[in-house]
């Protein structure tokens, strides 16, 4: 193989080893950047913003192949470059998520009530293939919704996973013993079975959220 051939099958290649024949690493999969505008189509002065809202909600960043930004920062940077453009004259907000944590979609629900007292703009909501729980909460605050026929929808609830798994570890001979600096410090714990109280407790803590859920959709 020739010292060109070598050099156009690195070059092909994703990924590449630094070798004596002279190979370039050349990194393909470069990190996002800033928020960057991109126009889809139209050719008037004004402009109406087109935003995706995809996957879980969370505050916590998206690991994989591609490093992915946290999804608040995100959507909060292209708010805020909306916002000094005044050449922007709606939002279409395209939101296709299951939900997520109560937290982030709470966060993004009030950025985007904020985004619309400022900039006083028509925003309007798409639900795509899903816009439940999460998603739907956040649809409440724009000024009208359209919906596909085939969308999913509503989820308008909160819920809380806990594992028992104490009846696991005592077949196998394991205990788990916590020290704790108050008597509820281990509320939820996977290794023992939640008493009455605790579940109360959790349940007000889930009631208030859910509370606050119907009041945005009211």
């Amino acid at each position: 193989m020739s010292k060109t051939q070598r050099n156009l099958l690195c070059a092909g290649l994703m990924a590449v080893v630094l070798v004596p024949s002279g190979c370039i690493t050349v990194n393909l999969l470069e990190p996002p950047g800033p928020v960057q505008e991109v126009q889809l189509s139209g050719s008037g002065d004004g402009k109406v913003l087109l935003m995706d809202l995809s996957g879980v909600i969370s505050s916590s960043e998206k690991e994989g192949l591609l490093p992915q930004p946290n999804q608040l920062a995100s959507f909060k940077e292209e708010l805020t470059k909306a916002a000094k453009d005044d050449k922007v004259k709606a939002l279409v907000l395209r939101i296709n998520s299951p939900g997520g944590t109560v937290n982030a979609s709470d966060i993004l629900y009030h950025e985007l009530k904020t985004f619309k007292a400022n900039k006083k703009i028509p925003i309007i909501a798409s639900m795509m293939d899903v816009a439940a729980s999460g998603g739907y909460y956040l649809a409440m605050a724009t000024d009208a919704i359209y919906v596909h026929p085939s969308t999913v929808t509503g989820s308008i609830g909160v819920i809380m996973l806990t594992v028992n798994a104490k009846g696991l570890l005592e077949k196998v001979g394991v205990e788990a013993n916590a020290i704790t600096s108050g008597p509820r410090k281990d509320m939820g714990s996977p290794f023992r079975t939640m008493t009455a109280d605790e579940k109360a407790i959790f349940q007000g803590v889930i009631d208030s959220f859910h509370q606050r859920f119907l009041m945005d959709v009211q």
